[in-house]
């Protein structure tokens, strides 16, 4: 076996194994509009995203990895307490699952790729000002977080 080819079935193993987190992380944001600040919950949204996040930098999936950085950053400030979990942060998160799972599909489809980049584009402002409230409304943490959100991993 090739060289190419074994990089096709990791990026292939790398495909089917972030499907599945997106099936679990809709499973678990469900489950978390039912019990609010469930903790065992948002450590696994955030091990999920995390996971995502690092398995598409390693494969090149750089647009995956920016987008799903800001959603991961949020949760972990959630994880530890110093915000809140919200329907509206919810809802964002559901959207932007679905925005992954395109972005995924899309690897092996240039229009559909194409098409993604005007719906990234509407999406991710959305997740900004959300993270920008966040930051406001912590007052004294506020400008940390929002350095904090905004810097590579």
């Amino acid at each position: 076996m090739n060289d190419i080819n074994k990089i096709d079935i990791h990026v292939k193993a790398f495909l089917e194994e972030t499907n599945e987190l997106l099936a679990d992380l809709e499973v678990s944001l469900v489950e978390l509009e039912k019990s609010n600040n469930d903790p065992e919950l948002l450590s696994k949204i955030f091990r999920d995203l995390h996971t995502i996040k690092g398995s598409a930098g390693m494969f090149g999936f750089d647009d995956i990895t920016t987008f799903t950085h800001d959603i991961e950053t949020v949760y972990d400030y959630i994880r530890n307490g110093s915000i809140q979990i919200t329907n509206t942060i919810i809802d964002l998160t559901l959207a932007a699952k679905d925005q992954i799972s395109l972005m995924i599909r899309s690897s092996e489809d240039n229009q559909l790729k194409d098409d993604l980049e005007i719906d990234k584009e509407l999406l991710w402002p959305e997740w900004v000002t959300m993270v920008l409230r966040v930051c406001l409304n912590s007052a004294s943490k506020g400008l940390i977080q929002l350095l904090r959100m905004r810097d590579p991993v």
